[in-house]
């Protein structure tokens, strides 16, 4: 199976003001995507959900919902995530803390769910702190994958700023900085 990857900002997930993501998800939709997973959990209708039913290809929520949460026992921690400023003087973005535990629990669920379908292609969408520990998860069960770098574009920066992953200390979390 070959999983295309998207991190990306919620955001932008279910907005899309630039309508780029849009075309970004049609043209590889149309080009070889059999399904389409997305952590949507909460989310309103997302664009590759509406883009999926206008075009008759098939979309699933992966993520957990908050009541799977619960029962996993993980819900409290998702739900109080440590998120704070880069720097507390100016307003120049936040940080937010990847949960090894937590995190692991919703990914493996992700994998589960994204295995248990007949494709052969799938493009994936998921917040981007997830990038890194979901492909190897992905790798490690003999899948093909392969990362497409929404956070690198010029449009998405613009809007976003730029999105970087820090570890240090035995923790990792996601800085998201203003331009």
């Amino acid at each position: 199976m070959k999983i295309i990857l998207l991190g990306l900002n919620h955001d932008v997930q279910w907005r899309d003001p630039s309508g780029h993501l849009r075309q970004i998800l049609a043209d590889q939709i149309n080009s070889s995507v059999d399904l389409i997973a997305e952590e949507a959990a909460g989310l309103p209708t997302t664009v590759a959900q509406r883009l999926a039913c206008k075009l008759d290809k098939p979309w699933i929520d992966i993520d957990l919902s908050k009541a799977d949460r619960k029962l996993a026992g993980i819900d409290d921690a998702l739900t109080y995530r440590q998120t704070h400023p880069i720097d507390p003087y100016e307003n120049v973005g936040s940080c937010c803390l990847y949960l090894p535990h937590e995190d692991g629990v919703r990914e493996e669920a992700w994998l589960s769910r994204i295995l248990n379908q007949r494709a052969s292609v799938v493009l994936c969408l998921f917040g981007f702190m997830h990038v890194d520990p979901f492909t190897r998860k992905l790798e490690k069960k003999g899948c093909s994958v392969e990362r497409l770098k929404l956070t690198e574009l010029s449009w998405f920066q613009d809007l976003y700023g730029t999105y970087t992953i820090v570890e240090k200390s035995g923790q990792r979390w996601c800085e998201m900085r203003r331009q």
